[in-house]
Formats: C-alpha cells, structure tokens, sequence
C-alpha cells in the first residue's frame, strides 16, 4: 500500500500543479519514493513465487477450491464482479501457483511504468495524464485482486499466502506486524497417515522448518528429533539419552546455521550444544564454558547462548556469549542485571531475592545477527555475529506494574494448566 499512497500524493501535486505549476524535483523524490517500494514488493513476490513453484499442493485442498460457490461468495461480499472473476479464474481451476504469478506480474507491470514517469520527470517532462491515470487504475485492481483472494482464506491451503496478500505493495515482509494481527491457519490435508499420537505422546515439543522445506520436532521427554517433509509426513526420527556423539539430553530450542546445520540446545547443566546435518548426522559436539540457556544460531559458523551466574553480592547477572563453532571460542557480548538481592538465608543456604528486575532474551535476526534484549529496559541491542554492536534502538513502551488481580489470575492460569 506504501508504494500506492505515493503515488496518490503524486497525482494530487500532478492536479494542484494546474494551479501552481508542477515542481518537478518533488515531484520525483515522490514517485522515487513509489518506485523504491513497489521494487521492494517485487523482489518479496519473486521470492515468494518461486518458493510456490517448488512447493507441492494438497490435492484435497485443490477439491475444495474447484468445487467452491465462487458466483454466491461474491454476491455475498457485494466485491467487484470483473475482479473477482480474476480470482475465480485462478482458484476454480486449482491454480494456486498462478495467483503467486498474476500478483508478481501486476507488481512487474506497475513498475515498468513507473519507470518511465520516473525518466521523463527526469527531464522535467510529465507523462500525459491519461497514462497517470491509467497506473493508478492498475494499483487499484492489483490491490483488490489480493484483497479478494485474502477474503478466501477459510479455503485456503498455505498459511504465508494469507500474510502475502496483506502487504502487497508494501515495503516488504518485515511490515506485517504494523497492519495488525496476523492469524495462522492450519493447512488442510497437512500430515495425512502420520500417526502424531504415536510420535508425541507428550507435550515437550519444538519446531522448526529448514529452507529446503524440511520440518524438524525435537521431544525432550523421549530425548528425539524427528524429521518431516513439507507436507507432514514423517521420515524418520533420531537420539536417544546420553551425551555421546548423537545422543541427546533432554533437548530443547532448535535453529538452522548457515543453511547447513541443525543446532540444538541441551539441559543448561550439559554445556553442550549439538550440530547435525539435515538427515540427523552428528556433525559436532559443541562444550561451552559456561551453563548455556536460549541457545541460537546465528551466521558465518557462530552461535550464541546465555548463562546465568551469582556475585559476591548475591545479584545474579546473565551473560551473553557468541562462541565459533570451528576454532570453539567464544566471547562475552553483553551482561545484564536480571535477579535482585536475596531476602531469604537460613543457615547460609541462599533461598530467594527481594525481586526479579528482568529476563533476558536473545534472538537470531532475519539476516543471521544476534538481538538481545533485557524485559527491564526498552533498549534492544544488535550485534554482528563477530560481536560488534552494530546499533541499539528504543522500544516505546513502559513497563506495567504487577497488581494482586494479576497474580491471582496468573496463579488460576497456573494451577488450570
């Protein structure tokens, strides 16, 4: 939508310029501005496409979609019956790849106009109004064609696409979250004949999906990792309890290391920290200095985990450490506050604290840099995989106090659970 609301503000100034004639300099820094997020739209939809291409349908998905009342459902809506036939066009026939294709081929046309706009503004020339006018036209069936296949979500198979639709035209991905809640739906006919019942018969459960597609599930019960394919079907399960190579210790949080690794947190109190390979080969035991907690991948052969120690002054404080997995160094990053002082010693035995001024979090960022964050402060710190800090920034929001209602719900939750 960005890239659309630039050039609605483009055509105003194109109509105010009747008046007062059309500045061409703020007239391009707009349409630039308009050309630099459709590109970023566009490169997300290439992505996405190809992603599509490779990915295999649900044939009892594809049923419900060639068999759906398409003529009642856009009644119903009161949508636009010319693009709703577009719509209709691609899902009646179970074309799901091509929805993909019209959206990238609608944002790839706009563009090229764009550019042309942009190259006779360039020269202080403007494009006839007609034409203007004829781009405008193009955004607006664009963004109601993704309107309307959004709008089918209830019959849709593949939970991303819903979130795609939303920022058509937008800047790019990462602008999901400021168009509000972002609901995921289960795909249909997802993991048909697998028997999950006899796979997990408990709840100590991670995920989490490589970018070939495969989907693995770490049990810290049953001390396994199973792997599955992009449509639920399992293909084979592995660890067992112990701390040899390929054994496992009530594993835990998983994340994907260069593309090529699987790496696997362990029970804090092991120090190790597993790399295998996507068929479940151990590739490398990891021994950490320190009782590792939250532990990620980040990139370029580096990981990341925290620990937590006590001071001579009973504070305990969490430490954050990057380790590289080939020379086995590893080096503090950041150390924050996170338990206050203790009330309660008997006997010299260390039993409590007087309060919990934070938990610290630490993440892996879309592009393989570290996040670190402490819940006490707004401030989020990012660090390269070298351990630079690279910038920090401020979240608006302020801390809440905790009243008896709370607790007493908290402690319903608790005890329901």
């Amino acid at each position: 939508m960005k890239s659309d609301s630039d050039f609605l503000l483009f055509l105003n100034k194109v109509e105010m310029a009747e008046l007062n004639g059309l500045n061409y300099e703020d007239a391009l820094r707009i349409v630039n501005s308009a050309v630099d997020n459709l590109e970023n739209a566009r490169a997300t939809y290439l992505k996405l496409t190809n992603l599509a291409d490779v990915t295999p349908y649900d044939l009892a998905v594809q049923a419900q979609l060639i068999n759906f009342d398409y003529k009642g459902f856009q009644e119903g809506k009161g949508f636009n019956p010319l693009v709703f036939k577009a719509v209709e066009d691609f899902l009646s026939k179970g074309d799901i790849r091509g929805v993909y294709h019209k959206l990238y081929n609608d944002v790839s046309e706009i563009s090229g106009r764009l550019y042309k706009v942009k190259a006779g503004l360039e020269k202080n020339e403007l494009a006839a109004i007609s034409d203007l006018w004829d781009i405008h036209q193009h955004y607006a069936d664009s963004i109601f064609f993704g309107q309307y296949v959004a709008a089918m979500k209830k019959v849709w198979p593949i939970v991303f696409l819903n979130i795609i639709i939303f920022s058509f035209l937008s800047a790019g991905l990462q602008d999901i979250y400021k168009k509000g809640t972002i609901k995921l739906e289960p795909s249909l006919g997802f993991g048909e004949g697998t028997d999950w019942e006899a796979l997990f018969y408990d709840n100590a459960k991670e995920v989490i999906v490589a970018g070939d597609g495969t989907i693995f599930v770490s049990n810290s019960k049953q001390n396994t990792i199973s792997r599955f394919t992009s449509s639920g079907q399992y293909l084979t399960s592995f660890g067992q309890k112990g701390q040899g190579p390929g054994d496992l210790y009530f594993p835990g949080q998983m994340t994907i290391l260069d593309e090529k690794y699987l790496v696997i947190a362990e029970y804090a109190s092991t120090r190790r920290i597993n790399l295998f390979d996507f068929s479940g080969k151990c590739i490398k035991i990891l021994q950490t200095d320190y009782n590792g907690f939250g532990t990620i991948a980040l990139k370029n052969n580096k990981v990341s985990y925290f620990s937590s120690s006590l001071t001579a002054s009973k504070i305990f404080r969490d430490t954050v450490f990057i380790k590289d997995i080939n020379s086995g160094k590893e080096s503090p990053v950041f150390t924050g506050e996170v338990l206050g002082k203790s009330t309660f010693i008997i006997d010299g035995l260390f039993l409590g604290f007087d309060n919990q001024t934070g938990v610290m979090i630490i993440a892996q960022t879309g592009d393989g840099n570290l996040l670190v964050g402490l819940s006490s402060t707004p401030t989020i710190r990012i660090y390269s995989p070298e351990g630079k800090l690279k910038r920090t920034f401020e979240l608006n929001m302020k801390p809440l106090p905790v009243s008896d209602q709370y607790i007493e719900a908290f402690r319903e939750f608790t005890i329901s659970e």
